[in-house]
């Protein structure tokens, strides 16, 4: 049975988890479902509304009757997959691992904590990509030099708006 002050402790690490997913780019259903996962592996029932900007999420404890609400808003966050992927895998050692809520705020920590990948890194796989994308499908090499340069200018310029936003 949980107390009101462990149904806030374990809203509040669901609430900040859940929309740092979201604000990352996570698909609305796989946030639910890590969600109520991480609840589950702490013994109690996560109900989450996903809208814009915001999420709604409620803690019940189904033995005390206990029931916490709060409205979170989503932060804007760089889309990370592999972050988000490490973030998504938390949830399933919660389960398998029988985590305490200190645990799952000690590796979530070490998570979000972990150096980005190098913007310049990812600015040139991307332009590689886009290229043989162009030239798998039959462009010359003048398209492969358009699309890799038409790729860099406008993701560096993405790079850029998303640093200063």
């Amino acid at each position: 049975m949980k107390t009101k002050q462990e149904l806030s402790d374990i809203l509040d690490f669901v609430a900040e988890y859940a929309s740092y997913l979201l604000g990352s780019g996570v698909h609305t259903s796989r946030v639910i479902r890590n969600a109520q996962r991480i609840g589950t592996s702490q013994g109690v029932d996560i109900q989450l509304s996903s809208f814009q900007k915001s999420i709604i999420i409620t803690v019940h404890d189904e033995r005390s009757g206990e029931v916490v609400t709060r409205v979170v808003k989503i932060p804007a966050l760089p889309i990370s997959f592999e972050r988000n992927s490490d973030l998504s895998a938390l949830s399933w050692d919660a389960v398998d691992e029988h985590l305490s809520l200190t645990d799952l705020r000690d590796r979530y920590g070490e998570l979000i904590a972990k150096p980005r990948m190098d913007p310049i890194f990812v600015l040139l796989t991307v332009g590689l990509a886009n290229a043989s994308f162009c030239r798998l499908f039959g462009g010359d090499w003048t398209a492969v030099g358009i699309v890799f340069t038409s790729t860099l200018v406008g993701f560096s310029a993405r790079q850029r708006m998303q640093a200063h936003a």
